[in-house]
């Protein structure tokens, strides 16, 4: 919808050091025909070359010699008000050619929090304290938030300890542990991000019953009751999408959803706002504004956000470490887990998951 996406707010300076650093980057040449091929060959359906050849249009390694064929209007960042997240021309580029882009020649490199959104959870026991009405509730959200920190912290893999003390059922007896963390990582993004279920039916309700009780009972609430402005670009995108959604219903003779249908959304949109607050207004203003302090630090440093994480040239991904790890931590309240590897390797699917 026009007007949904807007520049980043009161930032122009950021902005412009995006679609810089987007200009930047380069794609190989036989990456859209590549793509095409790719599409004729699966075994499933892969969205359009479109993006592709968008990307092609600017970063073409053969334009770099010819620059007045860069097709600079194409170069794309745009500040969604609704989530809070960037969405630049790489957000959405298909994983499986990432592999053909480059920065000076060599694959972008990724430093990401691993479970992310589990750790910013932490949050919500604000929420919390505000719909405490006993005087004994502040003290018992204190302390239950305390041990939150204290069972899942940088030292442990968050899917595998909360299945190790939730007491989360393997599959089979012969499941992998990498096989059994990808499926209580599946079950934990149905259950944050989906409608409230049960402990008959998710493992990971059952799980924060015994663990964090009053967590739980706080997500279910905002789960249940509006209390995002009814005014504000959340409430209005989810107004958008049940309108797109209702009309598929109905060309399938389905009955119509209602707007409490998806009250449980709020949640979702309420934790990417903080991601964005923490990726733009921390991470990537303080890397824009980078002032190399020592001899052997670089004199600038090229970056893009992809969501919660952030792609960089290897030789500085130490750096981008350092500053993800302190912005994330002022969130966290404890130092994140980070990982870092090629983009042109495997990379965690909650980059694109919204």
């Amino acid at each position: 919808k026009k007007g949904e996406f807007t520049p980043i707010p009161n930032n122009d300076f950021l902005q412009e050091t995006i679609e810089a650093n987007l200009l930047a980057v380069g794609i190989e040449d036989y990456a859209v025909d590549q793509y095409n091929n790719m599409r004729l060959v699966a075994g499933y359906p892969l969205p359009k070359s479109s993006i592709v050849q968008t990307v092609h249009s600017f970063a073409a390694l053969s334009r770099k010699n010819r620059p007045s064929e860069i097709i600079h209007q194409n170069v794309k960042a745009n500040w969604s008000k609704a989530t809070g997240r960037l969405y630049h021309n790489l957000s959405s580029f298909p994983r499986e050619l990432r592999y053909t882009l480059r920065i000076k020649g060599a694959s972008i490199w990724q430093v990401d929090v691993t479970a992310a959104h589990a750790f910013l959870l932490i949050n919500l026991y604000e929420k919390s304290l505000e719909l405490s009405d006993k005087p004994s509730w502040p003290e018992k959200i204190r302390k239950e938030r305390k041990k939150y920190l204290q069972r899942f912290n940088y030292k442990t893999d968050f899917y595998l300890k909360i299945g190790e003390i939730g007491k989360i059922p393997r599959a089979s007896s012969k499941q992998t542990d990498k096989d059994y963390r990808q499926m209580i990582k599946d079950a934990y993004w149905s259950f944050v991000f989906g409608d409230v279920k049960s402990a008959i039916d998710c493992v990971f309700t059952k799980a924060y019953q015994t663990l964090c009780p009053i967590l739980l009972q706080t997500i279910n609430h905002l789960k249940k009751e509006w209390w995002i402005d009814k005014q504000g670009p959340a409430y209005k995108r989810i107004q958008e999408k049940l309108y797109v959604e209702n009309r598929k219903r109905i060309k399938d003779g389905k009955p119509e959803l209602t707007l409490a249908d998806k009250r449980y959304k709020q949640i979702a949109y309420s934790m990417q706002q903080l991601e964005g607050e923490i990726i733009l207004s921390g991470v990537c203003n303080e890397l824009a504004n980078w002032k190399p302090t020592k001899s052997f630090h670089p004199k600038k440093i090229w970056f893009l956000p992809l969501h919660d994480a952030l792609w960089v040239q290897q030789c500085n991904v130490r750096y981008a470490r350092q500053i993800m790890r302190k912005h994330w931590e002022k969130h966290l309240g404890q130092p994140p887990i980070l990982t870092d590897n090629s983009i042109a390797g495997e990379l965690d699917p909650e980059d694109c998951m919204f």
